[in-house]
């Protein structure tokens, strides 16, 4: 019976580094979102590994978005409007540069 508990907890951490790996990518990838990916992660290893857990809760970069998470049950303003700026800049920057709203010479207008 001890070996089956041994093995959900290997599960959760395989799962949990899985969701840490998919939260970081989402820095740099702007569709994949990061702060869902690492709250699962500490609810992962948090059922996992409670040195795991430990890590992800003292880290330096997402360990306050999770502690926020935990103690006010939402997402602070700030982290949800700052990934979304340049998504909107660049849909701005689209809108300007492929567009030819009134412009003469266009061949759409012909």
């Amino acid at each position: 019976m001890k070996t089956a508990k041994n093995s959900h907890h290997t599960f959760y951490v395989i799962l949990g580094s899985i969701s840490l790996a998919l939260g970081t990518l989402g820095i740099f990838l702007p569709l994949l979102p990061t702060t869902p990916f690492y709250l699962l992660t500490a609810w992962l290893y948090m059922r996992g590994s409670e040195k795991m857990y430990r890590k992800v809760m003292n880290n330096k970069y997402f360990g306050t978005i999770v502690r926020n998470f935990q103690e006010d049950k939402s997402i602070p303003l700030g982290t949800k409007i700052i990934p979304k700026c340049p998504l909107a800049a660049h849909k701005i920057h689209l809108f300007y540069t492929v567009a030819d709203f009134g412009n003469p010479t266009s061949a759409s207008n012909v």
